[in-house]
């Protein structure tokens, strides 16, 4: 499945190269839709999704200064649609939680285990079968809590897409800074803020293709819902660097760090 992102993504390229730019601009939306379409699972489906989804966006780097206005107003079109849907991460980190909360024991019982990924404490290792059955109980309702917390987080701005445990087990917190789950609110933050930032691209681009320039802020492509970033709570990032090329980025959260979708230009003339 990556192969095909791939295909589609150099797809894509090549069309744009040939002087198709509606084709190309077609080819990069194909990508990320068939990307989509796979994240009805679990946590590993949509992390494939996720890298499938970075592929197509490359495909940008090399297209997007090529496409002509109508196909890049279509891509911020759909960049903007796919910035305003749910996010496949909530269902998934529900499905995912709900088998770990049922599979509980097992899920301590593998990570007593040494791995080349972890050492897990000699508590664990050395815990009685009623010591495990203790600590199961409590990392079942620290799971719980957090799937009770998906809906609310993903209702807020990126910035807070953060879980917050209360547990004060060790042992529990131990299992809960190993497992995926904690990671996953600030791959979604990521997810998001790059098809903001991909839209953003194209109102950047469609304003040259306009004005003949670079525009000097983000104010003069449109009103907050244009220049503001859920992820940092304040403005994106935006700096033009020559007659050519300019930087655009996310400043992101603590949890993040920044946040780029790359695209440089033509070289300098």
């Amino acid at each position: 499945m990556i192969a095909l992102c791939k295909l589609l993504a150099i797809e894509s390229r090549v069309r744009v190269s040939d002087g198709k730019a509606s084709q190309g601009a077609e080819s990069i939306m194909d990508a990320i839709k068939f990307a989509g379409r796979i994240s009805d699972g679990g946590l590993i489906d949509v992390m494939s999704a996720h890298a499938k989804h970075h592929i197509a966006l490359g495909s940008l780097s090399t297209a997007l200064h090529k496409l002509d206005l109508a196909s890049t107003s279509e891509l911020r079109r759909f960049f903007e649609q796919k910035a305003k849907s749910k996010s496949p991460f909530a269902s998934a980190m529900k499905l995912d939680i709900g088998k770990t909360v049922r599979d509980a024991r097992s899920h301590l019982d593998e990570i007593a285990k040494e791995s080349n990924y972890w050492t897990p404490p000699p508590e664990l290792v050395k815990a009685t079968h009623t010591q495990r059955a203790e600590y199961s109980k409590r990392l079942s309702e620290e799971f719980a809590l957090l799937e009770s917390q998906i809906d609310p987080l993903f209702a807020r701005e990126e910035r807070f897409w953060r879980f917050n445990p209360t547990s004060k087990d060790p042992i529990v917190n131990y299992a809960l800074s190993i497992s995926p789950l904690k990671d996953m609110p600030q791959i979604a933050a990521r997810y998001r803020t790059q098809f903001r930032l991909a839209a953003l691209h194209c109102r950047v681009i469609e304003f040259k293709r306009n004005n003949n320039r670079w525009p000097e802020n983000l104010e003069e492509l449109g009103g907050r819902e244009v220049w503001y970033d859920p992820a940092s709570g304040g403005k994106f990032y935006y700096a033009k660097l020559s007659n050519q090329s300019y930087t655009l980025y996310s400043l992101g959260s603590p949890e993040t760090g920044r946040i780029d979708l790359v695209w440089r230009g033509p070289p300098d003339d």
